[in-house]
């Protein structure tokens, strides 16, 4: 059996290579506030997102010992994330009932919007900037338009689902699948890239829609779990009551948190998942706070394991050993989160 060394050093370098390039951005951006602040944004993550892009594309191809040519689309969809990260921002902060509404706020939250668009725009000039085909670069524009309009369907029904007193399971798994859109864009764009074969891209867009819900699944499960007073994640774990007031829904046989008694407690926990998950700032908020209708941290656990198994199925037609390590890897990682 191989060690887990390759996969190690591979991640690492893919890593290097993207924040090298991040770097670079950095110093050729102009002196206005907003791209500072955008900068940094793309700062607390590990990159797992362009790792996925750039090993996808090596997947496909028999000579890939370097990156240069896609490091700009690994660019985009890592930009792309900072928009998701600073458009959620946003939106928690429009929803929230103890918002102010003086001068100071709305100069922060025009700020963030003005950030928001920056990273979007900036992300689609990355990807057109990406050396290869106009066919390809065509394919790659219409996948990364597509991710980035099931991210704004799943946070419009997120923003629905958040009033509702119980939100039914398969109303819940539809923005999770929505969420996921992120890293099924990252390995079909990488896979695009690469020049793969069809049968070897429909592999890798489903290794990125497992991989991107099992993740999205994860932070929740995590959540959930340290929320409750144990931290075994493989049982049924109650949530406690309200720190305001509120009241587990037992009787529903609804066991996630009162919608509105843990935005302070799946904050806390957000931090500690994501760097489980990704060393670094999830893409995503918890929504363990939306109160779906009998699921536990358990039931969360095994969906994780499932979508991960299903993504490792993908896995395996890949020929090249090399990144058939790297997202074996990737997927172990999230998988130890529950260890």
């Amino acid at each position: 059996m191989e060690s887990d060394s390759p996969a190690d050093d591979a991640l690492a370098n893919r890593r290097a290579t993207i924040q090298s390039a991040l770097a670079d951005q950095q110093t050729a951006t102009p002196s206005l506030s907003i791209y500072a602040t955008a900068q940094q944004s793309l700062e607390p993550t590990n990159h797992l997102l362009g790792i996925t892009l750039l090993t996808a594309a090596e997947a496909c191809t028999s000579d890939a010992t370097e990156y240069g040519q896609w490091t700009p689309a690994a660019l985009a969809v890592e930009y792309l994330a900072a928009f998701v990260r600073t458009h959620g921002s946003i939106l928690t902060v429009e929803t929230s009932d103890v918002r102010d509404s003086d001068t100071g706020d709305d100069c922060q939250l025009s700020k963030q919007i003005l950030t928001g668009d920056l990273l979007h725009t900036r992300a689609v000039e990355l990807l057109l900037k990406t050396e290869t085909t106009h066919t390809q670069r065509q394919s790659c524009l219409q996948r990364f338009l597509a991710a980035s309009r099931q991210i704004c369907e799943g946070n419009a029904l997120r923003q629905e689902l958040a009033g509702q007193p119980i939100v039914q399971l398969d109303d819940y798994l539809r923005f999770i699948e929505a969420d996921a859109a992120l890293w099924w864009g990252s390995a079909t764009i990488g896979g695009l890239l690469g020049d793969g074969e069809d049968e070897l891209l429909t592999h890798l867009a489903s290794f990125g829609r497992n991989l991107g819900a099992a993740i999205r699944l994860a932070v929740d499960a995590n959540c959930l779990a340290h929320s409750s007073s144990t931290t075994d994640y493989r049982r049924n774990i109650d949530i406690p009551s309200s720190k305001r007031g509120g009241t587990h829904r037992s009787d529903t046989g609804d066991s996630r948190c009162d919608a509105h008694d843990t935005a302070e407690a799946c904050e806390e926990v957000d931090t500690l998942g994501g760097e489980a998950l990704l060393a670094g700032r999830p893409v995503f908020r918890s929504t363990a706070h939306i109160p779906v209708r009998r699921v536990d941290a358990n039931d969360l656990r095994h969906r994780v394991d499932r979508r991960l198994d299903e993504a490792k199925i993908h896995v395996e037609y890949i020929e090249h050993s090399r990144p058939q390590l790297v997202l074996t890897e990737i997927l172990d990682r999230v998988r130890s989160t529950f260890d």
